[in-house]
């Protein structure tokens, strides 16, 4: 695959996630079990582009991840 085609299959697998789901990827990606090997793969794909960061825990939660986790590649 073309490094266009892998960007539009991750955006499309990213829109295919609910806010929940979202919610538990952003919290799964934080525990003890999440942090060391899904963390750096969420970051990667910025899976967390729309998390609904008004129901989240804690706002403080938001720094535990790169920016780049919130925000699509260019």
């Amino acid at each position: 695959m073309t490094d266009q085609e892998k960007q539009d299959y991750e955006k499309f697998l990213r829109a295919q996630l609910s806010s929940i789901e979202l919610l538990l990827l952003f919290y799964n990606g934080l525990s003890t079990y999440g942090w060391k090997n899904f963390k750096p793969l969420i970051e990667k794909y910025a899976l967390l582009e729309q998390v609904p960061k008004s129901q989240l825990l804690d706002r403080k939660h938001e720094n535990e991840y790169e920016p780049e986790a919130f925000h699509d590649r260019i």
